[in-house]
């Protein structure tokens, strides 16, 4: 219902000396409740003021504007009967008013007041949510979530995957993840990658078995294999070899644009290779 009182209705609820004047669906005002603010009078009982032929001129003629007319629901006095919801006269903001003066000029006043002191509040207005401003740690943070569950959706894992995502990481934010740790980067079990190099040195301190050796004995053993390309001998791993290294990006590339790739080794593999260098020295 379009009148001042039921466009203020949804914002706050209308008190005459603490008592709650209620609304229908359609912003109308309980006459009940008035009444109950006025005192309570048997003098001034709404069916009385109903039966007053004034009234009944005044809601004829509120019933003639267009405010009013269309459906039964949107009329200037409703009387709601039966069930355990809301029960009781509702009328208007114009009847609202006749109503207060037909019992005096001074209820009539403080409905006034009432309502003007309902329509100059402002409704509470509900504070902002505080916005924390993202870290630069924080930008990174989440870039490296979601570029390391796509490089795992591409079949990456482990060290490899790690670094496919800092890459992605690089681009996006400028920043790499691993630089700004200043960490080793380490294999799934917490330990050191080791090339064939450092193996051949954790082997034989004193005299270290060079990096050809050990990868020859890597492949012997069945660990890993070598295939020949355009870009030379490359090593791979066997099934058997994912079980103790990794193929980690080195971040360069070879003349034809693929990237070069090395196998590094958990410190697993040098309980593996040591045995069979023993038996070597001994046989010599």
């Amino acid at each position: 219902m379009a009148n001042n009182l039921a466009n203020n209705s949804n914002n706050s609820s209308l008190f005459i000396d603490d008592i709650l004047i209620r609304q229908d669906s359609e912003g109308r005002y309980c006459l009940n409740d008035l009444h109950k603010a006025a005192g309570g009078e048997k003098k001034h009982q709404p069916s009385d003021w109903l039966r007053n032929q004034q009234t009944k001129d005044l809601v004829e003629a509120l019933r003639g504007v267009p405010l009013f007319s269309g459906t039964e629901q949107n009329q200037p006095l409703k009387v709601l009967q039966g069930g355990d919801g809301l029960q009781g006269t509702f009328v208007s903001e114009d009847l609202v008013y006749d109503y207060a003066m037909w019992i005096s000029a001074e209820f009539k006043l403080k409905v006034i007041r009432a309502y003007r002191s309902l329509v100059e509040t402002p409704a509470p207005v509900q504070p902002a949510p505080v916005l924390h401003p993202m870290t630069e740690a924080d930008l990174v943070s989440n870039a490296v979530d979601n570029m390391i569950k796509i490089a795992n959706a591409f079949g990456f894992k482990g060290n490899q995957a790690l670094l496919m995502a800092d890459k992605g990481v690089k681009k996006l934010t400028g920043q790499s993840a691993i630089a700004l740790l200043e960490a080793p980067l380490i294999s799934s079990s917490k330990s050191i990658l080791l090339t064939p190099t450092d193996i051949g040195i954790q082997i034989n301190k004193d005299d270290p078995i060079g990096p050809k050796t050990i990868n020859k004995k890597l492949k012997e053993l069945g660990f890993q294999d070598s295939i020949s390309t355009s870009n030379g001998t490359v090593w791979v791993l066997t099934k058997k070899g994912e079980d103790f290294a990794e193929v980690l990006d080195v971040g360069k590339k070879h003349s034809d644009g693929t990237p070069i790739k090395q196998i590094k080794w958990r410190f697993d593999i040098v309980d593996e290779l040591i045995g069979h260098f023993v038996v070597m020295e001994d046989a010599a």
